[in-house]
């Protein structure tokens, strides 16, 4: 029997400039994917987003952290890499979305239509641009026991998300989250800056709940086609209202509740969409020793993206 596979997409602080520019050279499905994306949205914001994913004046390394692109960015180089995997024969049996990257994941299992989803992403980071002031966020690598002990990072920023037992995320504003970066500094405790100017998942995003809601009740949404993996409840869900795509953003991400739910089911195979293959990597932390779970990722900023393309079309045959 073979092992259910779960598609995942992740969120903000996974993007960087020229994500996917294999794929984007050399794979017809995920060009066209893209394109046809990138002209809603050109239509959207009277630019196009591919042009500021694969600028030429910047390289890989430099911050790439503007919401108003790089919220599409990550969804359209998402959705387009879906769309490869299933033209290649494979078609998952649970797709799963953290933070930002539930909109991938509701859009490949027929929650919101493409356009909508396009609509829904840009007009999210409008409202965070005019009503929220910006913010930071930190990945701590410890123990989970540190943000509720330690005074000095608990009074100065808010638990973003859980990724596993010692991993997890802070969120703040930005003058808080340079202290507490100094402070682990000095502590030698490692933590890494993500590349976004907000404080997602804390109150500091809070502004821009009510009018992104009354701009949600316009969505059609319908009742996943594809068993639904939410980071922003921790658990398979079978319902999704409108204001659930509020909550992604605004709630703290349980995905490591979300992985221990799917094991419980069995062993699966795990297929990170995201740009940076970091679902990947916390998913393997997540997962019990003895489990016969696999887990693969494509887009690196490392150029193995055809690679790694090779390594899934034989996930089909195995």
């Amino acid at each position: 029997m073979k092992k259910p596979i779960v598609f995942m997409f992740s969120g903000q602080g996974s993007q960087y400039y020229h994500m996917g520019k294999e794929l984007f050279d050399h794979n017809m499905i995920f060009r066209e994917w893209m394109i046809r994306q990138d002209e809603i949205l050109t239509h959207l914001i009277g630019e196009s987003v591919i042009d500021k994913i694969y600028d030429p004046q910047m390289k890989v390394t430099d911050v790439f952290d503007q919401t108003l692109f790089t919220h599409p960015a990550i969804f359209m180089v998402e959705y387009a890499i879906a769309k490869v995997i299933a033209h290649i024969g494979i078609a998952p049996e649970y797709v799963l979305g953290a933070s930002l990257g539930e909109f991938a994941a509701a859009t490949t299992s027929d929650v919101i239509a493409l356009e909508d989803a396009l609509k829904a992403v840009v007009k999210q980071a409008e409202h965070l641009e005019m009503f929220c002031r910006g913010g930071r966020m930190l990945a701590i690598l410890h123990d989970i026991n540190l943000f509720y002990n330690e005074r000095y990072i608990f009074e100065r920023s808010e638990l973003a998300a859980l990724n596993y037992e010692s991993h997890f995320v802070i969120a703040g504003e930005t003058v808080n989250i340079e202290k507490i970066a100094a402070f682990l500094g000095q502590k030698k405790i490692m933590f890494q800056k993500l590349p976004v100017s907000f404080a997602f998942h804390s109150q500091f995003v809070s502004q821009a709940e009510r009018p992104y809601k009354a701009f949600l009740k316009n969505i059609t949404i319908s009742h996943p086609k594809i068993s639904f993996g939410s980071s922003a409840t921790g658990n398979i869900i079978e319902k999704i209202s409108n204001d659930y795509f509020w909550d992604i953003v605004f709630k703290p991400i349980k995905f490591a509740n979300v992985v221990r739910e799917l094991e419980k089911r069995g062993n699966n195979i795990y297929l990170d969409l995201g740009p940076s293959g970091t679902l990947a990597a916390l998913t393997k932390f997540n997962l019990a020793s003895g489990s016969d779970s696999e887990v693969y990722s494509i887009l690196t900023p490392y150029k193995r993206d055809l690679i790694n393309l090779e390594k899934i079309k034989k996930i089909e045959n195995s």
